[in-house]
């Protein structure tokens, strides 16, 4: 699997600098460009392009990262019965909304969704300090994989709020 951190020129870091991974990637596509390179590769064109949608998006980068760490198989487990109990009830209340169809209560539930994400954020922080320094040991490999596993639900619970506001 080829490194795509290693491809922008950037180290390998849960929390990377946007700027510079955009500045890398138009240096790199411009280089690989027709009009200026003759040997014109379309391959390196579609890595290119590939790597740079998976680390400018926070979930795929870490999907990435736990997977170039070798973790993949960890991805698919049992969720912390607490989250998915906390998750469930949001979710109800997401059914409930559809079937109220006040415009309030789809503002508080997005609210409370925010707020899941910013305390699940700050329950990681040290874990992705840890792995940003390059403490690369199980524990914070694992919690890594659950913080993935979380953040990946958040988001399919996010998505069902936006297609929610958008009607």
């Amino acid at each position: 699997m080829p490194d795509y951190f290693e491809l922008f020129g950037i180290s390998r870091s849960v929390s990377i600098d946007l700027n510079l991974l955009r500045k890398n990637f138009y240096t790199l596509s411009r280089s690989l460009h027709p009009d200026i390179n003759r040997n014109y590769d379309l391959a390196k064109m579609d890595v290119l392009n590939h790597a740079y949608e998976i680390l400018s998006d926070p979930l795929q980068r870490l999907k990435y990262i736990i997977e170039l760490e070798g973790l993949n198989d960890n991805i698919e487990k049992p969720l912390d019965p607490d989250f998915l109990l906390e998750m469930m009830e949001l979710h109800e209340e997401i059914e409930k909304h559809k079937e109220s169809n006040n415009p309030d209560n789809l503002s508080i539930l997005i609210e409370k969704l925010g707020e899941f994400e910013r305390e699940l954020h700050s329950e990681f922080k040290d874990c992705i300090d840890n792995y940003n320094r390059g403490l690369r040991n199980d524990k914070t490999l694992q919690s890594l994989v659950d913080y993935f596993v979380r953040q990946r639900y958040l988001r399919r619970l996010n998505k069902v709020l936006k297609s929610e506001e958008e009607l």
